[in-house]
């Protein structure tokens, strides 16, 4: 899996992102994890949606359009629950909840996902 990381106005806000890519990748996601230190999370490209059933902790969600830009933001999701990133969500960006302090980011916000050498 290729690692990534996720900046704002030039700040890295998240150092170690897993990208997931391939169907396998995507489908798998988190599923398995107990948990996700702070500083890490997975991009899912494309995608629109999440779920978290079977997941063992709640999420942070950002979904990115096409353009680079979150639009939309969904905090504290807990397990067992279905979250629709909207018609213009191409991507996903989770993170465990609550270590990416609130007013990080938010929607309308332009975010760089660049790969990690």
């Amino acid at each position: 899996m290729n690692m990534a990381t996720l900046a704002s106005d030039g700040v890295v806000l998240i150092g170690s992102l897993e990208c997931a890519r391939t169907l396998h990748e995507r489908c798998r996601g988190l599923l398995g994890r107990k948990a996700l230190p702070a500083g890490v999370g997975m991009h899912i490209s494309p995608c629109s949606s999440v779920h978290t059933f079977f997941m063992q902790f709640d999420l942070d969600l950002f979904f990115i359009g096409r353009a680079g830009a979150i639009v939309k933001i969904a905090r504290n999701v807990t397990p067992a629950r279905i979250v629709f990133g909207g018609a213009k969500a191409h991507s996903v960006v989770e993170v465990q909840s609550g270590w990416l302090a609130a007013g990080s980011l938010s929607v309308g916000d332009a975010v760089a996902i660049e790969p990690s050498d």
